[in-house]
């Protein structure tokens, strides 16, 4: 059994930022059921292959998604979604683009509530 990962503070705006894209946030929650290629993600997504390995990639950089290498064949390649103890700091020690993402953030979280 794997420990549970440290808590990291998210502070940095481009992360903020990654992670509030709808559509990153529909991959993630398609590689939190387990993992998927890009033509896969693409195919539940309903978008193209070349727009899910763009995103995929941005997750990646991120931090957020990780390649399974174990699963991928040939020049394809699967992702899984990396366990992350994601937490924010308080709001003053938050630079204000960060701020202005993570309330951009938050309002995407709540419109997808409403919307389940």
């Amino acid at each position: 059994m794997t420990s549970p990962p440290q808590p990291e503070e998210m502070a940095d705006p481009a992360m903020l930022k990654a992670l509030a894209h709808p559509l990153r946030r529909g991959i993630l929650a398609e590689l939190r059921r387990g993992p998927a290629s890009a033509t896969t993600l693409a195919g539940a997504l309903g978008k193209n292959t070349g727009v899910t390995s763009y995103h995929l990639r941005e997750l990646a950089r991120h931090g957020f998604v990780e390649e399974d290498p174990a699963l991928g064949r040939g020049k394809e390649r699967w992702w899984r979604a990396r366990p992350r103890d994601l937490r924010t700091p308080p709001l003053r020690e938050l630079s204000s683009e960060a701020v202005k993402q993570l309330f951009e953030l938050r309002n995407v979280q709540i419109t997808e509530d409403i919307e389940a």
